[in-house]
């Protein structure tokens, strides 16, 4: 699968309310659909699914940061990413940030996620060409993003 299309797919998503999407480059067969955008000064965090029956998997799971960066995992990796976002979860009592853990995706542009546990959630998302990004995920939206996470998994499982 051709992962730096599914991230340009979803870099090129213009949503000026952070739900409204549509692919600004037509030349994209596939689909996005976002499920859930947890907007926290100065960033935005997006989980959502790309479609592309053309490629296989034809179905993954987006993590994306102010539309600047994205991961994209195919539906094992999307379940350690929620393990590793229950493991986070369960460690938020700290006022300092402890790393829980990475996950790499398999583009030519490897991205790398970051998962940290203190006043909340902090996600970092690395690549060469989108540079480093970082979303902090208050407590409150933990259960809103884990749900989100759940709905993602059960679409690609279909």
């Amino acid at each position: 699968m051709s992962i730096p299309i599914i991230r340009r797919a979803l870099l090129g998503v213009a949503a000026p309310l952070g739900l409204a999407v549509s692919i600004a480059r037509p030349a994209l067969a596939g689909s996005l659909d976002v499920v859930a955008s947890f907007a926290a000064k100065p960033s935005q965090l997006d989980v959502a699914t790309y479609t592309d029956p053309n490629q296989r998997p034809s179905k993954v799971g987006l993590l994306s940061i102010s539309h600047g960066n994205a991961i994209a995992l195919g539906a094992a990796d999307w379940k350690s990413l929620i393990d590793l976002v229950h493991k986070a979860a369960a460690a938020t009592a700290s006022a300092a940030w402890t790393v829980v853990g990475s996950i790499k995706d398999v583009s030519k542009d490897v991205a790398t996620l970051t998962v940290s546990s203190g006043p909340g959630l902090r996600f970092v998302i690395s690549s060469a060409k989108g540079g480093t990004l970082t979303h902090i995920l208050p407590k409150a939206d933990i259960a809103r993003l884990e749900k989100a996470l759940a709905q993602v998994s059960d679409a690609l499982s279909k």
